[in-house]
């Protein structure tokens, strides 16, 4: 049930939201309870999780019986990865980490899921792992100089960010 409700929820972009209500007709209609209280709708975070939940089915991005849904996901966050290798954009900004840390998380995970099967469907191999190559990079570079991370870049750390960012490098 937890597949179908993401499904479901997956926005003509190919990502997801926190706020349930936005982009597109989701079938809550605004009606899901425990909708984000930011004022972001967070799509990189947001995204990432619902990735992940596909991967760990055994589907990739060319294989598998979510390969569109995992295809159309790994596109979207894709074209959220900037040139410095930056991902997303969630308010306030004390999630950011966070948002980084699971989106790069689906990134590497979609390409070592397309790796191993050796089948990619809509999404461009060479072009995936550059930007989840820029991603990661963009993620080791804000290591504080005591080690760990927080939610903005080189900021002292904090422990469950840390392991967000750390899961994301390995």
């Amino acid at each position: 049930e937890g597949l179908i409700w993401l499904l479901r929820h997956q926005l003509g972009n190919g990502g997801w939201s926190l706020k349930h209500h936005i982009g597109g007709t989701p079938p809550c209609a605004g009606r899901c309870p425990d909708e984000t209280t930011y004022n972001s709708p967070c799509p990189a975070v947001a995204t990432g999780f619902a990735l992940l939940v596909f991967l760990g089915t055994g589907s990739g991005p060319g294989h598998g019986e979510h390969q569109r849904t995992i295809g159309r996901g790994v596109n979207f966050l894709m074209r959220q990865v900037q040139p410095n290798g930056y991902i997303g954009n969630c308010n306030p900004s004390r999630a950011e980490g966070y948002e980084r840390a699971f989106a790069v998380m689906a990134l590497v995970e979609a390409y070592r899921s397309g790796t191993t099967h050796r089948s990619w469907g809509n999404v461009n191999p060479r072009r995936l792992w550059n930007k989840a190559f820029r991603a990661v990079n963009y993620v080791a570079n804000c290591e504080h100089p005591a080690g760990g991370f927080r939610y903005s870049c080189g900021t002292f750390p904090d422990t469950s960010v840390t392991a967000a960012m750390l899961q994301s490098l390995k």
